[in-house]
């Protein structure tokens, strides 16, 4: 429909600090806030240890790969993994559950709470929670990630 070409949704990821093993950030989308954590940020990309460039991404659902029949067979609602297009000298970035950077090859965690700078908790709730709002906005709207780092 015409629809989705007029209509886009901004989230906001803001990286607050990096301590060179994991960046944490605050996740803003609408009026909910969630906690990530990345990998460090490093001037030579490093394969499963190098987050992603900040910049703006469109997130498309992906519906092929392990990690897209992990989630199939894990939960009911879901409808394909939350993909980062187009990320410079990157593929397959996701959003997805975890704990610490070792979780992550350069994908984007999410949790409700900081532990602290190489650890979030409650991953399973928040991803649920903000999964089920970007799966409903992504059948009619173009869905951006916006990251600025600090």
């Amino acid at each position: 429909s015409i629809k989705k070409y007029l209509i886009s949704m901004e989230i906001y990821l803001n990286r607050l600090r990096d301590n060179g093993v994991s960046t944490i950030g605050e996740l803003i989308v609408d009026k909910y806030k969630f906690y990530t954590i990345e990998d460090t940020k490093r001037d030579e990309k490093v394969y499963g240890e190098t987050r992603i460039p900040a910049g703006r991404y469109k997130i498309e659902l992906y519906t092929q790969g392990k990690m897209h029949e992990k989630y199939k067979k894990r939960f009911v609602f879901h409808k394909g993994m939350l993909m980062l297009k187009d990320v410079p000298g990157f593929l397959g970035i996701f959003i997805h559950i975890g704990n610490t950077a070792k979780d992550t090859k350069g994908c984007i965690l999410v949790g409700s709470r900081v532990i602290n700078d190489n650890f979030i908790s409650g991953s399973t709730i928040a991803y649920i929670n903000l999964y089920t709002i970007l799966v409903d906005k992504l059948k009619n709207e173009n869905v951006y990630i916006n990251i600025k780092d600090n």
